[in-house]
């Protein structure tokens, strides 16, 4: 009797878990839409709910350590959020695996007991929580590292006739922030906003947005530019022989991605090309070979 009772309640809770959230979702959306939710978020009963999950599961424990524990690349997820100028939520991230994982355990046995189909919406809702979100943001802070990465071979051909002419590094890194609509300007702007200018607050600033990015030739750069800079060398030289090796790197480097695009796109087309044939080439054999037998 109780075996013959477990696979309906298993599908009962399965039911009332996804109305649950279902349910959830709707109406967060709802009270940010409406002035009354936006001024009283904390009247719906599971606003913030993933902070009562976690500390359920984990109480007061630093987030970091057990985001670690379940394999979460939480450094990564660090530098995506300051990459987009998000503010991180370790608890929330964490919260969605432990989601993600129980969807996994429970359709999962849903699919052994009653049907295998539950296999399918346990895999997608898997994929949610612990696959998309996060691949979303890493995908995200990758576009925007590439973004600067295209950007610096221009901003170092404006800047190298500046410093030709005499003019002094620091105005002319503002100057060309300034005039250059970029996301690379944009970041050293508020990076020397930060550090308030002052006489080697544009050193300081490049320093920081290459810290932040993290790409080659932008870190390449500004450990080059500063050990020039402090060694009393004309920084123009650095420029100029920076700008050379970075224009080549870059050229490379574009070419390397436009031969991975190519690849991507000639191995479905080559599968989808062959796999018919194949098709109509082993299907009259495999005929022959069940009438043999």
């Amino acid at each position: 009797m109780g075996e013959k009772l477990f696979a309906p309640v298993m599908i009962g809770i399965a039911i009332f878990l996804f109305i649950l959230a279902f349910a959830t979702i709707q109406y967060n959306k709802l009270l940010k839409r409406t002035r009354y939710g936006k001024e009283h978020p904390e009247d719906w009963l599971f606003h913030d709910f993933y902070l009562k999950v976690y500390s359920g599961f984990w109480g007061a424990k630093n987030p970091d350590e057990v985001a670690v524990k379940l394999g979460i690349k939480i450094d990564q997820y660090y530098q995506s959020c300051k990459i987009l100028r998000i503010t991180p939520n370790t608890k929330k991230l964490i919260v969605h695996h432990i989601y993600g994982l129980a969807s996994w355990f429970l359709f999962g046995i849903l699919a052994l007991l009653v049907n295998i189909v539950f296999i399918v919406p346990g895999i997608a809702v898997f994929i949610y929580f612990l696959i998309y979100d996060q691949r979303k943001l890493d995908q995200k802070a990758e576009e925007k590292k590439m973004q600067i990465e295209n950007e610096l071979p221009r901003f170092l051909d404006l800047l190298k006739p500046e410093l030709e002419i005499g003019m002094p590094i620091e105005t002319a890194v503002y100057m060309i922030c300034e005039k250059f609509d970029s996301l690379l300007s944009e970041e050293l702007l508020l990076s020397m906003q930060e550090m308030r200018l002052g006489v080697s607050g544009w050193n300081k600033a490049i320093e920081n947005v290459a810290a932040k990015y993290d790409v080659e030739t932008l870190n390449d750069f500004a450990m080059d530019i500063s050990t020039s800079y402090r060694k009393g060398i004309p920084v123009v030289h650095s420029v100029e022989r920076k700008t050379q090796e970075i224009r080549k790197t870059h050229l490379l480097t574009v070419k390397e991605r436009a031969t991975k695009a190519t690849n991507t796109i000639l191995i479905p087309t080559m599968l989808f090309q062959f796999l018919p044939m194949m098709a109509f080439i082993i299907f009259p054999i495999f005929q022959q070979t069940l009438s043999v037998f």
